[in-house]
């Protein structure tokens, strides 16, 4: 089956936009660590 290329940068984007999820709730968790860490 092919996959249309519009789909297939629309998945692209979607993975992107996980990623960049992902990276922010790990680096909130450090920072939290590091205020912990501070007090």
């Amino acid at each position: 089956m092919k996959i249309p290329k519009v789909d297939k940068e629309k998945g692209r984007k979607k993975k992107k936009k996980a990623n960049i999820d992902e990276s922010d709730s790990v680096s909130l968790r450090n920072y939290d660590k590091y205020s912990e860490n501070k007090k």
